[in-house]
């Protein structure tokens, strides 16, 4: 049976599924058809190119209220291709919206390598020595998305095997991450929210793991349990080597003791003071005598990033030290803990000066910022600054960096103090005048015989 539909003039309103039915005494028969319209005053969406870690799309002129399909750049053919397309709508406005690759597979392949990593439902040693190793090399991290599938590999192993063989590698992983530039790091929190994740692996690999494992060069950690009764308070430190960055040493001692001695070589990096009176005040509902308290100490604020509205004005420039009560909340201590930290290198006329933050977890829709609330400077030691903060958590210095002109790679030259420039300009301009002088007037310059004697 054919069918056929004639409209001698089109207009816009005829677009539309057009139905013919064809009504006999034993069977209805029907057949539809679709007709757009097309005119003048037709608007379209331009061609445009998209590029992601999905892929490079090129996406033709289309019609407006119209997804455009595209096939996958790269495709997993133990998956069903025909499910493997990319998305994008052409708007009402003649813009192009909601661009859709997630049923794509990642073009790089240290990606999909780190994304199969993270797809692991139970682990095993050698599995874990070989993340490790694979995540060494921190060249393969190109994308976001290597960090947070990195991120969720540490997350899994942690979950599925928490023994301390698995933490010992793992903390090598984490500190192998926090070399990664902090743009990166930033950038993928910004995206895909790793950097609480990653805080709370490190306070997750304390319970599991021994403390000299815990040591690197980037991080040290330690869980420490103590009687509620018998505390009489606590002091950590994180020493440095200033001609060796990676040699450190972390150390920990009861306020009845005295601090190690053999430190030669070495300076505080960043120290704290936790006070008898913490356990004092914790509810009286819980009841439990033994509590663990979490020290940590990080080399910089990469996992504590500042938020965007302070972005390139502020920056906390010192190390990071943190603490906490396992399994327990405590706010609002009736004795502050004491904080030290050495301040970052600067010369003398451009000091700037340092306000005590403290990385509050509420503010920002629960991801975190600096605040500074609670927290107050004490005094002033050398090369460091002592303060205090009334809450238990992460801690650091505050400083305008606005006309610092930090950028993402590390400045190679820096100016000198301006008295080096202008005594090398006077030493200059007298160096000069000695030798025109010398040259102008010769013949009239006096000088022994015996001098002239070669």
């Amino acid at each position: 049976m054919e069918s056929s539909l004639n409209i001698p003039t089109l207009y816009e309103n005829h677009t539309g599924q057009w139905s013919c039915v064809y009504v006999t005494i034993h069977q209805n028969y029907s057949k539809s058809v679709n007709v757009l319209v097309i005119s003048d005053d037709t608007k379209y969406c331009p061609l445009v190119v998209t590029t992601n870690n999905k892929g490079t799309y090129t996406w033709p002129r289309s019609l407006i209220n119209n997804t455009v399909t595209i096939n996958c750049e790269t495709l997993n053919l133990s998956l069903n291709v025909t499910d493997q397309k990319a998305y994008y709508y052409c708007s009402e406005n003649g813009t192009w919206e909601n661009l859709n690759t997630s049923a794509c597979q990642y073009i790089s392949e240290p990606t999909r390598i780190l994304q199969q990593f993270s797809k692991v439902n139970s682990s095993v040693l050698e599995s874990a020595e070989l993340f490790r190793n694979y995540t060494s090399n921190l060249k393969i991290f190109q994308d976001v998305m290597d960090l947070s599938f990195a991120t969720d590999t540490i997350r899994n192993y942690i979950s599925s095997m928490p023994v301390e063989q698995v933490g010992a590698i793992l903390i090598d992983v984490m500190n192998n991450l926090l070399d990664l530039p902090k743009y990166f790091i930033r950038e993928s929190d910004n995206q895909v929210s790793v950097c609480e994740k990653l805080l709370n692996v490190t306070e997750r690999l304390a319970e599991i793991t021994s403390s000299p494992q815990l040591h690197k060069t980037n991080i040290a950690l330690e869980e420490f349990s103590v009687n509620k009764d018998g505390f009489i308070g606590m002091k950590c430190s994180w020493y440095v080597n200033p001609d060796m960055k990676t040699d450190r040493l972390f150390y920990c001692v009861t306020n009845s003791q005295a601090e190690y001695a053999g430190m030669k070589g070495k300076i505080i990096e960043a120290s704290i003071t936790i006070p008898d009176s913490l356990l004092e005040h914790m509810n009286s509902n819980y009841t439990a005598k033994i509590h663990k308290i979490f020290i940590a100490m990080h080399s910089d604020n990469k996992l504590f990033p500042i938020d965007s509205e302070r972005y390139n004005k502020q920056d906390v420039t010192s190390a990071v030290v943190g603490t906490k009560l396992a399994n327990s909340t405590l706010n609002n201590l009736t004795e502050p803990v004491s904080i030290m930290m050495r301040t970052p290198p600067s010369n003398a006329y451009e000091i700037i000066p340092f306000t005590p933050v403290w990385w509050d977890p509420t503010l920002k829709n629960h991801s975190g910022s600096w605040s500074t609330e609670g927290c107050e400077f004490n005094y002033a030691l050398q090369d460091h600054l002592v303060f205090s903060c009334y809450q238990l958590g992460y801690y650091g210095l505050l400083q305008d960096i606005s006309h610092m002109k930090y950028t993402q790679i590390s400045a190679k030259f820096r100016f000198s103090h301006p008295g080096i420039y202008v005594g090398s300009i006077f030493l200059f301009i007298s160096f000069f005048i000695a030798i025109m002088t010398y040259l102008l007037c010769y013949d009239a310059v006096q000088m022994p015989k015996k001098l002239n004697i070669r």
